[in-house]
C-alpha cells in the first residue's frame, strides 16, 4: 500500500479506511498511517479524507458511501450550474474541498459549511485513553500521529490554531511521530517533570513511576526540564534522557539497541539484561498485576529475550523455567518465589 498513489476521491469510498477511521479501535490503520507519512501530499491528502468521513459520518456502524453519494449529487448539480456560467463544465471533488466555499456561496451548500464549521470552532479538551494491555493510534489535529501504550493516557486541545505551539499533555507512554509545519510550529508534550519541544521527529516519551525517560528515534529534540529550573537539554537521534523525580538526576546516553525502546509499537517485548524488579514493574503498569517477591533476592536475576506483547502467561512459564523460580498468579496478583 505505501507505493500506491490514493486521491482524495479513492479514500473516501474505501470501505476498509472508513470502519478504520470511524472505529480505529477496532481495525488495523497502521498502512495508511505509515502511506501517510511518505510526504507532506499523503499527509494532506489522509488529513482532509478523515476529517470528511467524520462529518458526513451520522451512524457510526452504517458505512457513510450512500451519505457520500447524496452529498455528491448535490455538488454536482450546484456545480453544473456554476460552471455554466462561468463556461467551464469540468468538475473535480479535490478542487471542491479547497474551494468548498465557492459552492456554499451559490446553493445549500451553506448547510455543509455549517457542518464543518461547527467542527472547527468546537472550543475544548479531547482526551484519549487506553486500559491495561491495550494500546491506541490517535490522529492529532495536525495530522501528527501518536501511538498509547497501555494505561497512558493523553489530553489536548481539540482544535490548534497557527500561531500557537501545539500541545499534548502526557501520562504514561507514547510514541510520537509528528508532522513538520511550513511556519515551523512548535509542538510540545507536557509531562510532570519536563517538556519535550519539537518541530517534526519521532520519539518516545515514558512518564511511569516518578520518572521520565525520553528516548530520539529521529530528528531533533529540546527538552525542558521544568523541575529543574527550566534545564535544557539537546538531544539527538538515539539519546536516551532519563529524570528521576525522586533525586532530580539527569542522564543521558547513546543507546546500543535503540529497538528496545520501540518494539512495544510492533507488540514486542524485548529485554536486554533486565531485573526481574524491572520486569515486575512493566507488568504492573502495562498489565495491572501486582507482583510480590517472597525473596528479594529474585529481584535482582536479569534476563533476556522477546516475545509478543499479547502473550505474558508465555512470559511468566519462560521466566519460571530460566530461573527455576514459582509464578502463581491469585486475584490479579503475582506471587513470586523460589521453589
Amino acid at each position: 500500500m505505501q507505493s500506491q498513489k490514493y486521491t482524495l476521491d479513492e479514500l473516501i469510498v474505501d470501505p476498509a479506511f472508513i470502519r478504520w477511521v470511524k472505529k480505529p479501535e477496532e481495525a488495523d490503520g497502521r498502512e495508511w498511517l505509515e502511506w501517510s507519512l511518505l510526504s507532506p501530499e499523503n499527509s494532506k491528502v489522509f488529513a482532509e479524507a478523515r476529517d470528511i468521513i467524520l462529518e458526513l459520518s451520522v451512524d457510526a456502524d452504517e458505512p457513510v458511501q450512500q451519505e457520500l453519494n447524496d452529498l455528491w449529487n448535490r455538488i454536482e448539480a450546484t456545480n453544473q450550474t456554476w460552471d455554466q456560467k462561468k463556461g467551464n463544465n469540468v468538475f473535480r471533488l479535490g478542487s471542491f474541498v479547497r474551494s468548498w466555499y465557492k459552492v456554499a456561496a451559490v446553493t445549500a451548500g451553506l448547510l455543509i459549511l455549517g457542518v464543518l464549521a461547527k467542527v472547527y470552532l468546537i472550543q475544548g479538551t479531547s482526551e484519549q485513553k487506553t486500559t491495561f494491555g491495550q494500546q491506541k493510534t490517535v490522529i492529532l489535529p495536525d495530522s501528527s500521529v501518536v501511538v498509547l501504550n497501555a494505561n497512558s493516557t493523553m489530553k489536548y486541545a481539540k482544535g490548534w490554531k497557527q500561531d500557537k505551539a501545539r500541545e499534548v499533555f502526557l501520562d504514561g507512554e507514547a510514541f510520537f511521530s509528528v508532522t513538520h509545519k511550513k511556519n515551523s510550529q512548535k509542538f510540545v508534550v507536557h509531562t510532570k517533570d519536563l517538556d519535550v519541544q519539537v518541530l517534526g521527529t519521532k520519539f518516545d516519551v515514558n512518564t511511569r513511576r516518578s520518572q521520565t525517560k525520553v528516548f530520539l528515534k529521529s530528528g531533533k529534540v529540546k527538552l525542558y526540564l521544568t523541575q529543574v529550573n527550566n534545564k535544557e537539554v539537546d538531544m539527538k537521534p538515539g539519546d536516551m534522557v532519563h529524570y528521576s523525580t525522586s533525586n532530580e538526576t539527569i542522564t543521558r546516553k547513546q543507546v546500543l539497541k535503540p529497538q528496545i525502546y520501540t518494539a512495544w509499537l510492533e507488540k514486542k517485548l524485548v529485554f536486554e539484561d533486565t531485573p526481574l524488579l524491572e520486569i515486575a514493574h512493566f507488568l504492573e503498569d502495562n498489565y495491572g498485576y501486582k507482583v510480590k517477591f517472597n525473596n528479594q533476592e529474585l529481584t535482582g536475576l536479569t534476563f533476556t529475550g522477546s516475545i509478543e506483547s499479547g502473550n505474558v502467561d508465555l512470559l511468566l512459564t519462560i521466566l519460571q523455567k530460566t530461573f527455576n523460580i514459582s509464578i502463581t498468579k491469585k486475584e490479579g496478583n503475582l506471587f513470586i518465589s523460589k521453589k
